[in-house]
């Protein structure tokens, strides 16, 4: 019998301190709090297949192009001191499923890739959303 690795579950769920103060993209962070939480409840189950994994790297693929334009574009326009840093951690973001995206096609599925990707957006969301994102806030209030 096959023994899967268990992992802790470090579930964030959306609070209204991580409010940017610009409603659509609270709404779309909203969403990527969502997905990671179900991912992570999919990984839990060990619902665990190629299928998950492709239609996951294609969510993240998607979420930031719709998502990362519009963040940027209110993080310019409010003139948020942390705009470029942003756009760098965006561009990080992005080099990392493009990564994913290159090792499933190179090295075909692997389950470690689930936990690489949880363990990434997991600390997306507490390093980027929770600490750099919700510095706008301060400037839509000016």
């Amino acid at each position: 019998m096959h023994k899967r690795e268990v992992i802790k579950s470090n579930m964030i769920e959306w609070n209204d301190k991580y409010k940017t103060g610009v409603e659509h993209i609270d709404l779309q962070h909203k969403t990527l709090f969502q997905y990671i939480n179900d991912f992570e409840g999919a990984i839990d189950d060990g619902d665990l297949g190629k299928d998950l994994l492709i239609l996951s790297l294609t969510f993240f693929e998607n979420y930031a192009k719709m998502h990362f334009g519009d963040e940027e574009n209110c993080m310019y326009r409010y003139q948020c001191p942390v705009a470029g840093s942003n756009k760098n951690a965006h561009r990080k973001f992005i080099e990392f499923f493009d990564q994913c995206k290159m090792d499933l096609e190179t090295n075909g599925y692997d389950e470690a890739t689930f936990r690489k990707i949880l363990e990434f957006t997991e600390q997306w969301l507490k390093d980027h959303i929770c600490k750099i994102d919700t510095q706008l806030k301060s400037c839509v209030h000016q």
